[in-house]
């Protein structure tokens, strides 16, 4: 009596629930293998021709802190350093909470050094890593509970979505910024992660049986781990997980629960990491509400009555990407009921009502459930948006890479959209399909002329500094990429431009070097002199300020304002360079050997410390470490010069074969040198060869009779110069 009716009744599923029998392994045939690689092929086709013309761009605006001028990822034992309870001076540009990031650039570091080609080849693969992903992910979310059986019907529908989101994803020029601008490496990596954690999890949830999914969600929760150590964007992931399980499948209360206490969990982990927890829940409180800014005072109800507005932009330029701007001179809003902000806020309130309607008309027992495809994508743009785009104050308020990640769902809503509208209609796949190539093809060029901008310092900044005229930091830039390509006319008249609209320490360093340049040192020290007393720890002026009073031969002072930047920036490698050189010109030159060390010991490979390193000690007759110190420089590419200077060494320790290598080296990277070959000539007359000393003496007065002159030929036998 115990065991029949009541079992058999709780076989039966209450209404609106899944089937507790039914197997979740889905039964949808998988597209053609050779269908899937062809559209994998197409995909990376155009990641490939629209950045095509980035290999050759330069390390622009950031990337010179974060990666070219970085200490810190020249040697993987920084890092270890830092695990091990090791910290670093606040100059040096790391982030922990970045910690991937920053490792993925040492790893480049390492394989090509300072070369920007490999950073923009490893930028474009983990570009093209993310179209596959966001294609692997619709054709994973093709597989849920919910929406499969309609996939089954519409399967070619499916697959073009799939492929129209990440071929638009590929190949759209607002994307740039996060792929052609290196340091954003940090977003398009965390990118990465945080897609594939997702995707993980799709491919779990579809499978049957703990032992199925067990993998699959490890290796999710290991990628979102690798997300949220890349940049902080990723703690919106156990958020996205959670919308992607209550939309695509019919979760029972444990489960439900289950996924708010991750979402819960996440937060707690996000202030965990934010701050120091060691501490009374006053002062956690006070570190988090500082944690959770970025370089800048700006009340939060102002920075989210701006994101309102900035939002805004971002979709417009989704839909039309024209004036895209590396740095926008964006309005701060400070009230909601301005009508820009009040407007914005109705239309963004429109677009997510309709990405929440769209999910629950599809979830609906008569609904299409590509309505939840479409709605998911909606919600994911928003969703990605929060950490950015929300309470939490950032200094710059718009930047086009923050739409990188949210991007990706606004391109599944649309692409999911537009096809829904040409389904049913006659030829409309077809027209759809047509029209799918002219857009991509389109975005492909705008992404390919945008490149061409990122590929050369000057017009990328000509180009800010024209769409931003009354922004000080797009005339600074400029002035300063004048100044390096000697344009010194230009560089005065762009950075008094930038004084114009306010005065900072900055545009006046820049025009002190500007004047320098120019020949009018006093002028110079006087900007210098402004900047340091506008800014007092601002090292460069100090710097520059050693700099033009070494070239003048004042040395006690300029070892005076050297001393006084290191002072101000104690990682400041190239002010203890400039220190040993003046202090070595000064006849310090055990003081300079130190400051050398101290240089090389920030940069270690830096071929020109290692240069003035052995010429001081050579000055103080220690050749063997002169030696080893030129033999370290020679490390970095052959120097005819370096190679003179070790001959020279080798020849005062006696050892005349390495010196005629060596003299004999650097003449074939440079044979018309007049201090080779007087080298030649005394060391040859030195071993007693005579007629090799004469044939180098014939050349030698050729080119510097005066130098030749010093020779009572063949008898007298001077020292060599250097």
């Amino acid at each position: 009596m115990r065991d029949s009716p009541l079992r058999v009744k709780r076989e039966k599923p209450a209404e609106g629930k899944e089937k507790r029998t039914a197997p979740e392994d889905c039964p949808l045939p998988d597209y053609p293998l050779k269908v899937k690689l062809a559209h994998l092929f197409l995909i990376g086709t155009v990641c490939l021709l629209a950045y095509s013309n980035t290999f050759h761009s330069p390390f622009i605006f950031d990337d010179v802190n974060n990666i070219s001028q970085n200490p810190m990822i020249r040697d993987f034992g920084n890092f270890k350093s830092y695990i091990e309870g090791h910290r670093f001076d606040n100059s040096y540009e790391f982030n922990p909470r970045r910690i991937v990031g920053y490792l993925s650039f040492a790893l480049n570091y390492r394989l090509g050094g300072l070369n920007a080609a490999g950073y923009h080849i490893t930028n474009l693969l983990i570009h093209f890593a993310n179209s596959v992903l966001v294609y692997m992910l619709v054709l994973a979310t093709l597989k849920t509970t919910l929406l499969r059986a309609q996939a089954e019907k519409k399967r070619e529908m499916g697959i073009l979505i799939a492929l129209s989101s990440a071929l638009v994803f590929s190949a759209h020029p607002v994307e740039t910024e996060a792929v052609s601008y290196l340091v954003q490496r940090f977003t398009s990596l965390c990118a990465t992660f945080y897609l594939l954690s997702i995707y993980l999890y799709a491919r779990g949830r579809t499978l049957k049986g703990t032992k199925k999914r067990a993998p699959f969600w490890a290796l999710s929760f290991l990628s979102a781990l690798l997300a949220m150590a890349t940049k902080e964007i990723a703690f919106t992931l156990p958020l996205m997980i959670a919308l992607y399980e209550m939309i695509f499948f019919r979760s029972g209360i444990r489960r439900k629960l289950l996924i708010a206490g991750l979402v819960a969990a996440s937060a707690v982990a996000m202030v965990f990491i934010l701050v120091n927890t060691n501490q009374r829940l006053a002062l956690i409180i006070s570190d988090l509400s500082a944690k959770a800014r970025l370089d800048t005072d700006m009340p939060r109800l102002d920075y989210l009555f701006t994101e309102f507005r900035v939002i805004v932009t971002y979709i417009r330029l989704i839909f039309f990407p024209a004036g895209q701007n590396l740095d926008y001179d964006y309005p701060v809003y400070h009230r909601f009921f301005t009508p820009q902000v009040f407007i914005s806020f109705l239309f963004l309130m429109a677009v997510l009502g309709l990405g929440i309607y769209m999910v629950f008309r599809g979830r609906a027992k008569d609904g299409d459930r590509f309505l939840m495809l479409a709605g998911f994508g909606i919600l994911w743009f928003f969703a990605a948006l929060l950490i950015e785009s929300s309470v939490i104050p950032i200094v710059d308020v718009i930047f086009e890479h923050r739409l990188y990640l949210p991007s990706a769902g606004a391109f599944i809503a649309i692409s999911t959209g537009g096809f829904m509208l040409a389904e049913g209609r006659p030829g409309g796949r077809k027209a759809a399909t047509a029209l799918l190539a002219v857009i991509v093809m389109a975005l492909g060029i705008g992404t390919f002329k945008r490149n061409e901008v990122w590929g050369d310092e000057v017009r990328f900044w000509e180009d800010v500094a024209r769409k931003s005229p009354m922004k000080m930091r797009p005339l600074n830039n400029l002035a300063a990429k004048y100044l390096e390509k000697g344009m010194t006319t230009e560089a005065i008249e762009t950075y008094s431009k930038a004084m114009e609209i306010k005065p900072f320490p900055e545009a006046l360093n820049g025009l002190g070097a500007a004047y320098e340049k120019a020949g009018e040192t006093g002028q110079a020290l006087l900007m210098y002199e402004k900047a340091a007393r506008m800014r007092p720890d601002y090292a460069e002026p100090w710097f520059n300020m050693g700099l033009a009073l070494k070239r003048a031969g004042r040395y006690a002072e300029a070892i005076e304002k050297y001393r006084k930047a290191i002072q101000i920036k104690p990682d400041y490698a190239e002010a203890y360079h400039n220190l040993a050189i003046a202090l070595d010109a000064a006849g310090n030159h055990g003081e300079a050997i130190e400051d050398f060390k101290k240089c090389l010991s920030l940069m270690p490979d830096f071929a020109q410390a290692y240069k003035g390193l052995a010429m001081a000690y050579m000055n103080m007759k220690r050749y063997g470490e002169a030696e080893d110190a030129y033999m370290k420089a020679l490390s970095f590419g052959r120097d005819a010069d370096v190679l003179n200077n070790l001959g020279v060494c080798y020849k005062n320790t006696g050892n005349f074969e390495k010196a005629f290598g060596a003299f004999k080296e650097a003449l074939a990277l440079k044979p018309e040198s007049a201090a080779l070959h007087y080298n030649l000539t005394a060391l040859y007359l030195k071993t007693g060869d005579v007629k090799s000393a004469e044939g180098e003496y014939r050349v030698l007065a050729r080119l510097a009779p005066r130098l030749a002159a010093r020779f009572s030929f063949p008898k007298e036998k001077i020292s060599s110069p250097r």
